[in-house]
């Protein structure tokens, strides 16, 4: 019986902490979209801007979308604020209206922080 108490008060405990870790703020990472507008036609090429900001300075931007043949990878380390990066990505000539494709966006910084957003292009 003793032993069920400290396994209830051990795994109790382990949620806890494993929930404080998982909120905190330790990192401050911004992923914006300079263009709102992620909508295209079948065969048109999207130029997509971001503006990326950290405090400690960006170390690494990734971007990626197999349906879009994106494999954007760069290693950088910028002061402290910002940057601003571009990439094209050109919507496969045979989508259909409203299919919608992922671009999945990794930023790092210099302390190793990482974020990850995911931005949706639309075809209209």
């Amino acid at each position: 019986m003793k032993n069920m108490k400290n396994l209830k008060i051990l795994i109790v405990s382990l949620f806890v902490i494993t929930f404080l870790a998982s909120c905190s703020e330790d990192n401050n990472i911004e992923i914006n979209q300079i263009e709102e507008n992620l909508e295209g036609e079948a065969g048109e090429s999207l130029k997509i801007s971001l503006r990326l900001m950290a405090e400690d300075g960006i170390a690494q931007i990734v971007a990626e979308s197999e349906e879009l043949g994106l494999d954007y990878f760069e290693n950088i380390e910028t002061a402290p604020g910002g940057m601003n990066v571009e990439f094209t990505v050109t919507i496969p000539s045979d989508a259909k209206a409203d299919d919608e494709f992922e671009i999945d966006v990794q930023v790092s910084d210099t302390s190793g922080d990482r974020v990850e957003e995911v931005l949706t292009i639309t075809v209209e």
